[in-house]
């Protein structure tokens, strides 16, 4: 069905207690996978649905979701939902109590540009040219690919991906070419491998099936037990069977082709000598970085991402080789070259990722090197930013007009109420002295914010410095500071659910409108504010 939409479209909910049940990760790679084969240019899914906490989630919370969706091949959001708000009683109406709850009334809205960037920058690197696939996963023909997976998306050998393959696609768009399955949307794999409820097949699938191993495809499967048809011809069923696997060797010659006798996907890559896309040494028992590769024209196109809350020092492998390696940085509009060093068939790039860090790694241009080394920035504390810090509080949401931070602390531990259940934006601000020194030629003053909760947006001297929505909260001041006195001002922005509970708090005043909340008086409070340290770093680039 979905291969008769202009834009196949799927869902990925934000996994919560109330679904832990479900799992949409064969859905949204069914989908990127009918882009694939039919050469559609977006692959779309409804994004970051989400149930269970109310207004309580920020762009940190739903990063790892919306990777996950970039590394399962979707490359345009819908996100669900922005319900209308009629006036201005905030936080306002909701769909229910479905999210999530994106709209002008939510506390982080005013810097929601900052989040939708990245996945604006995200999605348009990913629509570039056409997706590296390795591996053509037929699931059989007893249902869809979610019905047969069971929601869930088959884990296959790292450092290779999968397109999902249906009977129609199989019959009507597939063909070989060079040793190579090819797709009428120009789409290549090297494999075909038989999975899901291949154990049952129909006679013009077999008879596919063996039209392209004859003509140079290599299968990986088991011979089927059965039909689900009752219109099949025994006798040719059985013929095409016996053509497919005529021995129980693990391999059979099938005229220029190969059908491998096994579900062991990993023995037969290995066998045939196939290289993973990429590849990394974990730097830990838990690391986990996955990845996802297109290719426009002469440029590679990886998207790396750390699936972990533990920053990974990697060495990874890219299947490319001749090009210089450059990283992007979607959350920040960056590009910096990378070391590399090619080898044996790839390209080998260290790359440093934080916590749920993602990053492009992309390769453009020629070159006859077979090595670069790129020097680390240094990075070097001027000073720390200590209070005290005057405080001003968003108007009508319960908190004083303004306090006094003699240091830095989570809002949800004050004794003042209305400081403790506060929801929306506060201001911090304080001067700092910056000597001429830091200021030297050449080198970059970034302000490190440290812990907040859940974003913050910084000015210095009255001159816009960038919005910070995840760790490392850090941000480039240089363009903004002067020598001497600078007046520093830092907006963070917390979630409603602290001003929601502390509506619920006996005796107290109403200051939220929410008619779909599920928080009680004894909810727990989130994290909020800016709890620092604040540190002021040098940041010198040196030239390879």
């Amino acid at each position: 069905m979905k291969s008769s939409a202009d834009i196949p479209m799927g869902e990925l909910w934000l996994p919560t207690p109330q679904r832990f049940d479900k799992n949409y990760a064969a859905d949204i790679r069914d989908t990127a996978s009918v882009a694939n084969i039919y050469g559609k240019k977006i692959a779309s899914a409804e994004s970051i649905t989400s149930t269970g906490r109310p207004w309580g989630y920020g762009p940190w919370d739903i990063k790892s979701v919306a990777d996950q969706e970039f590394l399962d091949g979707i490359n345009q959001f819908t996100l669900h939902v922005s319900v209308h708000q009629p006036n201005d009683n905030a936080p306002g109406l909701a769909l229910g109590v479905y999210g999530m709850w994106f709209n002008r009334l939510d506390t982080w809205s005013e810097q929601a540009r900052a989040w939708t960037d990245y996945i604006a920058r995200s999605s348009y690197m990913l629509q570039q040219g056409r997706a590296v696939v390795d591996v053509a996963y037929f699931y059989g023909q007893e249902g869809s690919s979610t019905t047969v997976n069971g929601g869930h998306a088959p884990e296959i050998t790292p450092g290779f991906n999968y397109d999902f393959v249906n009977s129609e696609a199989l019959l009507k768009e597939f063909s070989v070419s060079g040793g190579r399955l090819k797709t009428r949307g120009g789409m290549e794999y090297r494999v075909l491998y038989l999975g899901g409820t291949s154990n049952q097949m129909t006679l013009p699938v077999l008879t596919q099936l063996r039209a392209l191993a004859q003509k140079g495809a290599i299968v990986v499967g088991l011979p089927p037990d059965g039909s689900p048809s009752l219109s099949d011809d025994a006798m040719q069923w059985k013929a095409n069977v016996k053509a497919l696997w005529p021995t129980n060797d693990l391999v059979n010659k099938v005229g220029s082709g190969k059908v491998y006798r096994t579900e062991n996907l990993s023995q037969v890559l290995g066998a045939e000598g196939m290289q993973p896309d990429f590849a990394y040494i974990k730097n830990h028992e838990d690391a986990s970085v996955k990845f996802y590769h297109r290719v426009a024209g002469d440029t590679d196109i990886y998207f790396v991402d750390n699936r972990t809350d533990q920053a990974a020092t990697i060495r990874g492998d890219f299947r490319v080789t001749g090009k210089k390696a450059e990283i992007w940085m979607a959350d920040r509009g960056t590009m910096h070259p990378a070391s590399f060093r090619m080898h044996g068939g790839v390209t080998t790039v260290p790359l440093k990722l934080s916590p749920r860090d993602a990053v492009f790694v992309v390769f453009r241009e020629s070159t006859k090197e077979t090595a670069l080394e790129v020097p680390e920035p240094i990075r070097a504390k001027v000073a720390d930013v200590n209070g005290p810090w005057e405080v001003t509080f968003q108007p009508g949401r319960g908190a004083p007009k303004s306090a006094r931070f003699d240091q830095l602390s989570d809002w949800s531990n004050s004794t003042e109420p209305g400081i403790k259940y506060f929801s929306g934006t506060a201001t911090y601000e304080k001067t700092i002295e910056i000597s001429g020194a830091a200021l030297a030629q050449g080198a970059r003053l970034e302000l490190d914010l440290g812990q907040v909760h859940e974003i913050a947006e910084v000015a210095v001297n009255g001159k816009a410095a960038g919005i910070a929505w995840k760790p490392p909260y850090r941000l480039d001041i240089t363009d903004a500071v002067k020598a001497g006195k600078n007046a520093l001002s830092i907006k963070v922005v917390n979630l409603w659910p602290n001003r929601l509970i502390g509506d619920m708090q006996q005796g107290a005043t109403k200051y939220a409108f929410a008619p779909n909340s599920t928080y009680t008086e004894n909810s727990p409070l989130l994290p909020s504010g800016l709890i620092g340290p604040v540190i002021l770093d040098r940041v010198t680039t040196i030239t390879p």
